[in-house]
């Protein structure tokens, strides 16, 4: 009991499996047609898109400081200001006491010469510059002083820095990137919007630090009132608490309120979320001539995940981008008409071609492109040339034009053009890629030149041809070192090595692993099926066959698997369960290689359960299809009508092939012999062969019809045929027509009673003709060689008559002692008694003979 590896036809006779024998069709199962096909160039699966994400925008709410927080200044303590001390300290010392006593105009003339000159006063004098600046309203020039003092290390180095960078704040709207802890926080919030709590400790600007832990909790603060609240909003929607943000944002969102527009932009994001999209899309647009950046991020949102919203929000902005956003939403969700429609009107070339190669329409990819040939990049000229090749299109003039613009994609598409002519051998002189060079290998049959080719080449898709070259040069073990049990065509391709190797349960094992997500799960469950089959289980290869039938019902897999499980047909399978088996695979797949003949069996399985018109509407539908003529025998069984039955069977025995053809010659003669119909029985034996000829002439020489029955004797005899009961016929045929060629053939008979009639019939013509030594010769023979015969007393006892009207007595007397005395019949014996009594005695010697 084996099982191919391979559904093996069963056409030879449906379901009557005389011998099955082990073969091992390697090329169908592993898809290795004739040839191998160039690698499509694959699609993405999935299109990128910027996802419609909310923004946080607490950083654009993050305020400046509204004062500056100053240092305390110290006077400086020497008093001794005269002749003999440094310039620098000396006014220094001055600028800082006219700056305490606010005589600033003498403060600054007198800090200004500090800064003129190299001095360790300098970067202090700058801060306090800086300071009386701020405070005559010149922030741009205390900005100055304070960076420069900032760069310095002195005792008012921090207040320098922090003001440095609450005045950059204020005038650029971002302080500059630093290193100290509160204003990194700061920074940190405002630059890059990730939001942490600060710490206050030793700050000097520490009102505003205050604010800034306020702004994080989200919390109220009175001089900065509406930063905190739009905060507090943001902090609430983010907490799912959308009805007390929804207060907070619509009481900005009138004209003329600060933060308008990132309250608008949280009430359309709140509508979207609530799925009031119009509402969205009415805050979008009322942001468009406010903030357009915003306006864009509402519109990107509500775009993002519905392709007709994305369609709706490119009506409302004509904006292409959007366009785009729903060709991506409906590619990605397998919507390709959809996406190729949008893409086309967004004029994206490059992701349309990637729609109809989804959708297989290659032919239109090519059109497409090819309208824009000049425009195209090279990705895109790729596409078009990966068109041409699966288009069936002349590539020679896309190539002309590419080896100009593109040759390197020139050189690589006319290697596939060769390839597509399946001009594999040239192919090899354009194709630089060894796994592509081992496809033509492949292809030429040379498995070896495709391992040496990939020998270096480890990638997946190498080792997978590698290992199948070896399945197909019969090696299954050197396969195996080319297959890891980690995806699921290699999981596959171990079970088949196995299963070359007659270890079915290690092929079991394997097939048994590959994913019930894998394309080629049912393929392996029709395996693991034939590999019990093969063990002989086959309770457990029905049950297999039957999970790929009702897992993949509506797959070539289950057909076959159909086909299998009626070929291992359990002994519990009754037969209304094997006509459901069968009505259910027509009924998936009614133009299948086997559906004629599996329509045959079900005619057979309606007939055995008297649905004879079921049968007969089946068989019909046979009736022009190859298997016609088995159909006609199937229906000319079930007419009650027998002149339409021999309608029937006419029509297979004239146009049937010859199997067919003899069966409705045999049905034929059985029905006209039930009939009785002798003429017409003999009438079709007579065009059947030699033996069935011989049986024709019996049936003429019954009925006595020499005129058909000499003719068709001839024609045998003439074969060299012979049987009893022809040999018997053809002495009643001699006897009527007394025609010497019987008699000459019947001479030859290897029945020795018609032998030896042939003999006395022939000796008997030669006495008539008075040729007595012929005569003799041929009794004597029959004395011989024929004793128990019908002829045997009779041919001796004309021999002993010819040999006395001879004058022979004596021999005549030898001649009778061979009568046989116990056949002989009362005037026989009367006729031997006289005889001896007349002749005389027998005195031959040993070697005597008549």
């Amino acid at each position: 009991m084996w099982r191919l590896i391979a559904l093996f036809s069963f056409l030879t006779g449906i379901f009557l499996w005389a011998q099955i024998k082990k073969e091992f069709e390697l090329s169908v199962e592993l898809r290795a047609q004739q040839i191998r096909e160039k690698p499509k160039l694959e699609p993405p699966p999935l299109l990128p898109m910027g996802e419609g994400k909310v923004l946080d925008l607490s950083s654009h709410l993050l305020e400046p400081p509204k004062e500056l927080e100053l240092a305390e200044v110290s006077p400086l303590r020497d008093d001794s200001v005269g002749c003999g001390k440094p310039a620098d300290m000396v006014a220094y010392k001055r600028g800082v006491d006219y700056y305490l006593m606010g005589r600033w105009e003498d403060a600054k003339r007198e800090l200004s010469k500090v800064i003129s000159m190299p001095s360790s006063y300098r970067p202090m004098a700058l801060y306090l510059l800086g300071v009386m600046k701020v405070k005559e309203g010149d922030d741009n020039s205390a900005l100055d002083y304070f960076k420069e003092s900032c760069t310095f290390g002195h005792m008012y180095r921090k207040p320098a820095c922090e003001s440095y960078y609450a005045l950059s704040f204020r005038k650029e709207g971002k302080p500059p990137a630093n290193d100290d802890p509160f204003w990194k926080v700061v920074y940190s919030i405002s630059v890059k919007g990730i939001i942490s709590t600060p710490s206050c400790e030793n700050v000097v600007f520490k009102k505003y630090c205050h604010y800034v832990q306020l702004f994080v909790a989200g919390q109220m603060s009175n001089h900065y009132h509406d930063s905190t609240a739009l905060r507090r909003g943001v902090v609430l929607f983010f907490s799912g608490k959308w009805d007390e943000a929804k207060k907070i944002f619509q009481a900005y969102s009138k004209p003329l309120r600060p933060y308008r527009d990132i309250a608008l932009y949280y009430l359309g994001v709140i509508a979207y979320k609530e799925r009031d999209v119009s509402k969205a899309l009415e805050y979008a647009s009322v942001l468009e001539s406010i903030n357009t950046n915003l306006s864009n991020a509402l519109y990107d949102l509500v775009s993002s995940e519905d392709y007709f919203l994305a369609r709706m929000v490119y009506t409302l902005t004509h904006n292409r981008k959007y366009l785009e956003k729903a060709g991506i939403i409906a590619y990605n969700t397998g919507r390709y008409q959809l996406a190729y429609s949008s893409f086309m009107e967004a004029g994206d070339l490059e992701k349309a071609s990637y729609s109809l190669m989804k959708m297989g329409d290659y032919e239109k990819v090519y059109d497409t492109l090819l309208e824009h040939q000049r425009e195209l990049d090279a990705d895109q000229y790729k596409l078009l040339l990966e068109a041409a090749y699966w288009a069936g299109k002349p590539m020679e003039p896309l190539l002309e034009y590419a080896d100009k613009k593109f040759p390197q994609l020139a050189r690589e598409y006319r290697g596939w053009d060769l390839f597509r002519q399946r001009r594999w051998k040239e192919s090899l002189q354009y194709l630089d890629d060894p796994y592509y060079r081992a496809l033509a290998y492949f292809n030429m049959k040379n498995y070896k030149e495709v391992i040496t080719t990939l020998e270096k080449d480890d990638r997946l898709q190498a080792r997978l041809l590698k290992a199948e070259a070896y399945l197909l040069l019969g090696n299954p073990a050197k396969a195996r070192s080319y297959l890891t049990p980690q995806t699921d065509r290699e999981l596959y391709l171990l079970g088949l090595s196995y299963f070359m190797e007659e270890d079915y349960n290690k092929a079991v094992e394997f097939f048994s692993r590959v994913p019930e997500s894998s394309p080629l799960r049912p393929q392996a469950l029709l395996k693991m099926g034939d590999a019990f089959y093969n063990m002989g289980d086959l309770s457990k290869a029905q049950e297999t066959y039957r999970k790929v039938i009702e897992e993949y019902p509506d797959t070539p897999y289950a057909r076959q698997a159909t086909l299998a499980l009626l070929e291992a047909k359990p002994t519990n399978m009754n037969i209304e369960q094997e006509t459901k088996l069968i009505e259910d695979y027509l009924k998936k797949d009614p133009d299948s290689p086997t559906a004629q003949h599996l329509k045959l069996q079900l005619a057979k399985l309606y007939i055995q359960q008297n649905r004879l018109s079921d049968a007969q509407r089946l068989l019909l539908d046979l009736v022009g299809t190859p298997v016609e003529s088995r159909a006609l025998l199937l229906l000319a069984d079930i007419e009650p009508d027998v002149k339409k039955r021999l309608v029937l069977l006419y029509k297979v025995y004239k146009e049937g092939p010859p199997t067919d053809a003899q069966l409705a010659r045999q049905k034929l003669i059985d029905t006209y012999q039930k009939l009785g119909d002798k003429d017409s029985v003999a009438a079709l034996l007579s065009e059947g062969s030699t033996e069935d000829k011989a049986k024709a002439v019996g049936i003429y020489v019954s009925m006595k019809n020499w005129e058909k029955a000499l003719p068709l004797a001839k024609e045998v005899i003439s074969s060299g045929y012979h049987s009893k009961d022809f040999d018997r016929s053809l002495m009643n045929l001699y006897r009527a027509k007394k025609d010497p060629q019987i008699l000459e053939f019947l001479l030859l008979s290897p029945d020795k009673e018609t032998s030896a009639w042939a003999k006395y019939t022939k000796a008997k013509e030669y006495e008539e003709a008075g040729d007595y030594r012929k005569a003799l010769e041929l009794l004597v023979d029959i004395s011989l060689h024929y004793r128990g015969t019908q002829v045997y007393n009779k041919a001796v006892m004309d021999g002993v008559d010819i040999l006395m009207r001879l004058g022979a007595r004596k021999d005549a007397s030898c001649f009778l002692n061979r009568v046989d005395e116990s056949s002989l019949g009362r005037d026989e014996r009367i006729k031997v008694e006289r005889w001896r009594r007349a002749l005389p005695p027998c005195e031959e010697s040993k070697d005597a003979s008549p």
